[in-house]
């Protein structure tokens, strides 16, 4: 059996010792009980590891992302002001003691100059940032899950986990388009308020850290779940007994997507071969859990379970 000091190898060890006890006090509550796969028993313990290391995920992902962000933000503000002062000098402030009001399309570009070029430099370093903890996540929610499911770990298919956690590395990239959106709400909305530049540049500066905590919660609850997600399904698909799972504990079924599943939304979704459990993806805020619906009989046959739309 995996001890939890073999689960991480990242920097974040220290910070998650707690968290991977408790996890294997519940695998080796679940096997004290028995070798066989226990479906109601087992989803039991596969829930708690899930809310596990959601919480933990939140834990490691929430202030980072928050700092991240307001970083972010307060980047694009020193680029806008060093491009205003490139372009106006200090000539146009001392004939405004009020402040420099530019025409609208103006402070728009200044703007989008400052969002796109802050992006470039810090972007990748914080995204990478973020990735190693989805990724460290994901490793021992797989390895935990994997004492559950009866699944071997082997390194290739800890190869596999990470993978699949990089695979998410674009969605990560995304958090920065609903944070410049902000940033970009905030400035039309001091255009309409006839705010000058350099008022405006002081409300957004103001505004830095209510976008960056607006912002970092739901970014840290949704990153958690995928994270989570990720190492519990490969542990599902490579399982030797599972053969269906299902998705369990959605507040709502989202008839009008964006996640489907064969035609069906993936929340709640009901009896999915365990073969196709990677393929399943949610929208932010996602609440619902990973349960096993099917197992394979003793000649190693899958039962034959009808793939339902949940409620």
């Amino acid at each position: 059996m995996n001890t939890p000091g073999n689960l991480a190898s990242s920097t974040y060890v220290s910070a998650g010792a707690e968290p991977d006890a408790v996890a294997y006090a519940i695998v080796r509550r679940y096997q004290q009980r028995g070798k066989s796969l226990r479906v109601q028993e087992a989803n039991e313990s596969l829930r708690l590891l899930q809310v596990l290391y959601r919480a933990e995920a939140v834990r490691l992902v929430a202030s980072p992302v928050e700092q991240t962000l307001e970083g972010y933000v307060l980047s694009v503000c020193e680029s806008v002001e060093r491009t205003y002062r490139a372009v106006y000098g200090q000539r146009a402030v001392s004939k405004a003691p009020e402040g420099h009001h530019l025409p609208p399309e103006v402070m728009r570009a200044l703007w989008e100059n400052g969002l796109e070029s802050s992006e470039r430099g810090p972007r990748l370093e914080n995204i990478l940032h973020l990735q190693s903890m989805h990724n460290e996540v994901s490793a021992r929610a797989f390895r935990a899950a994997a004492e559950i499911l009866q699944t071997e770990v082997r390194p290739s298919i800890i190869s596999e986990v990470a993978s699949r956690s990089a695979s998410h590395t674009p969605l990560l990239a995304g958090i920065w388009e609903t944070t410049k959106s902000a940033v970009r709400t905030a400035v039309e909305s001091a255009i309409k308020a006839g705010k000058s530049f350099q008022d405006t540049l002081k409300l957004v500066r103001q505004k830095a850290t209510q976008i960056a905590k607006g912002r970092s919660g739901v970014i840290a609850r949704t990153e958690a779940v995928r994270a989570t997600n990720v190492g519990v399904a490969v542990a599902a698909r490579r399982s030797p007994v599972v053969s269906h799972i299902s998705v369990v504990g959605c507040m709502f079924v989202e008839w009008k997507g964006p996640h489907f599943y064969r035609g069906l939304p993936t929340c709640n979704i009901q009896n999915v071969p365990a073969s196709d459990v990677d393929s399943l993806e949610f929208h932010p805020n996602h609440t619902g859990f990973f349960a096993v619906s099917g197992i394979t009989d003793s000649n190693g046959l899958s039962p034959s379970l009808q793939l339902t739309a949940g409620s």
